[in-house]
């Protein structure tokens, strides 16, 4: 496995359609991509993920690029002050660190997508300054998640039923892949998720007030969430 690096500040990048479609591909390389004032443009979204993807740290057609079983890629992804749109895709012998921070001016950074979504990484973190931030978008696994911001006071947590009558439901029920519903948990696991986050919640000091709504006190008991 090499190593590389890449560091860019100001301008821009687009990525295209390529097979498969990613805007950043690391593969048989320990790589290090630094980010900063960056306008990051992703045109590789699909009929069934608008959002499309941008690091896919896996091997390239495995065991004709470097040694099979060990040309996965270990990536760590730096950002000060980018918008980032798009999933981050990991495979069984790769690793992937996201960086998020706010630039000298104090633009924060954002990642909108989602993250491991396969469960299939080695490793997944991600960690975000008290600026930056992270929209889920779908199921995400991660390794671990560090947020510098420890002011949540509101947090809504929902366990959602699928609707069998809309696209995902009807997917599911003819047990097909559009809509990433192979991805969708079985509702044990469902479960699952909800207590882990619960206790998680709880050993955090935000306490149940409403079924789904915790707070921390002596927080309002707001039915507008801050974040």
């Amino acid at each position: 496995m090499t190593a590389s690096s890449t560091t860019c500040s100001g301008g821009s990048t687009a990525s295209g359609q390529n097979n498969p479609a990613t805007g950043f591909a690391i593969a048989n390389t320990k790589a290090t991509i630094s980010l900063s004032d960056v306008t990051v443009t992703n045109h590789t979204g699909t009929t069934t993920n608008s959002y499309g993807t941008l690091p896919t740290a896996a091997a390239l057609n495995p065991g004709t690029w470097g040694t099979s079983g060990a040309d996965g890629g270990n990536v760590t992804f730096t950002t000060k002050g980018v918008t980032l749109v798009g999933d981050v895709i990991v495979d069984d012998i790769s690793t992937a660190a996201l960086v998020l921070n706010k630039d000298s001016s104090g633009t924060a950074s954002s990642l909108t997508g989602a993250i491991n979504a396969a469960d299939t990484g080695k490793k997944g973190n991600l960690t975000l300054d008290s600026t930056s931030k992270w929209v889920v978008t779908g199921t995400s696994y991660l390794t671990s998640l560090t947020d510098a911001d420890t002011t949540y006071s509101n947090i809504s947590v929902y366990m959602l039923e699928v609707d069998e009558d809309s696209r995902l439901g009807r997917e599911m029920l003819a047990g097909g892949a559009r809509y990433y519903a192979e991805l969708v948990p079985a509702d044990d696991g469902i479960a699952q998720m909800y207590t882990r986050a619960i206790e998680r919640l709880a050993l955090a000091g935000l306490e149940q007030y409403e079924i789904s709504k915790r707070a921390r006190p002596p927080a309002a008991r707001s039915t507008t969430d801050p974040r």
